[in-house]
């Protein structure tokens, strides 16, 4: 019985709650024609953002097709189930169970023209911190990688490993779009830190930027 509700019920109450959210909200985009041209030009990416920003994420990727990297634990089955009222497929793996065969996964799916989408702090952190499987992805695939963040101006914040933000009812929202980021292949291991140290302050910096943006 738990595992139905929790499998089953719950995916269905938390991609109602976030819809019903959506409807009363108004959201703003910022350099939104980062992704526009890379959709315009039928360029595959690798929708990227912190993990405590994720619930609205559903409405910043304007793409055809996206299949997102999620933790094999149950937790990600929950996830999984969520995903697909809203049209998004996912692929099981993570970077602490099954980070190999997933990026195998992501990799042949992006033969398909579909588009990747990665939390790269997730699934258990640290909280902003990027870890080297988004860049192995695009190293491997030879898709850019488009930085993005979503604030509100209201807010419930929870108590979880990444402060999980849940915009309230009625409140504003933002969606704040970085350049794509692209990652040669023949890359070493120092390039790849870089990389990652990079992407972490563009996507800091976008988040700053959404959080700034009602003040």
């Amino acid at each position: 019985m738990r595992n139905f509700l929790q499998l089953k019920v719950l995916p269905l109450v938390i991609s109602t709650i976030i819809r019903l959210i959506r409807m009363t909200m108004r959201i703003d985009y910022l350099y939104r024609e980062h992704m526009d041209k890379l959709i315009e030009k039928n360029k595959s990416f690798i929708f990227t953002f912190w993990h405590n920003r994720l619930v609205m994420m559903v409405y910043g990727y304007a793409g055809d097709e996206v299949y997102v990297l999620v933790s094999m634990h149950r937790d990600g089955v929950m996830t999984t189930n969520t995903l697909k009222y809203f049209g998004i497929k996912s692929i099981q793996g993570s970077s602490t169970r099954g980070a190999v065969q997933g990026l195998k996964k992501l990799i042949r799916i992006t033969r398909t023209g579909a588009d990747l989408g990665f939390t790269p702090d997730g699934p258990k952190g640290p909280p902003q911190k990027v870890k080297p499987g988004v860049i192995q992805a695009a190293r491997l695939t030879g898709l850019p990688v488009l930085p993005v963040s979503f604030g509100s101006n209201r807010k419930w914040i929870f108590k979880s490993w990444d402060r999980l933000q849940l915009p309230k009812f009625f409140s504003r929202g933002v969606f704040v779009y970085g350049k794509p980021i692209y990652i040669e292949r023949d890359c070493s291991r120092k390039d790849i830190e870089r990389y990652c140290t990079k992407l972490e302050k563009v996507l800091n910096g976008l988040s700053e930027e959404a959080d700034r943006y009602f003040k």
